[in-house]
């Protein structure tokens, strides 16, 4: 699975452009570090959100 479609449902249905534009700036790394949204997650890897701020109307699953 992608990293913006892994994002998107575990947080809730965030806009596509915002996960993308934080993935952009640095502020959600995949092992430490900056990468585009198309890449694929592996086992363990590592998600990091760094001052991610969304409106809580996007989300829709309790974490």
């Amino acid at each position: 699975m992608r990293i913006d479609r892994w994002i998107r449902n575990y947080i809730g249905k965030i806009p596509q452009s915002l996960v993308e534009k934080n993935l952009r700036i640095g502020k959600i790394k995949l092992n430490k570090k900056k990468v585009k949204s198309s890449v694929k997650l592996k086992l363990n890897d590592e998600i990091n959100f760094f001052n991610f701020k969304f409106e809580e109307k996007y989300i829709s699953k309790k974490v």
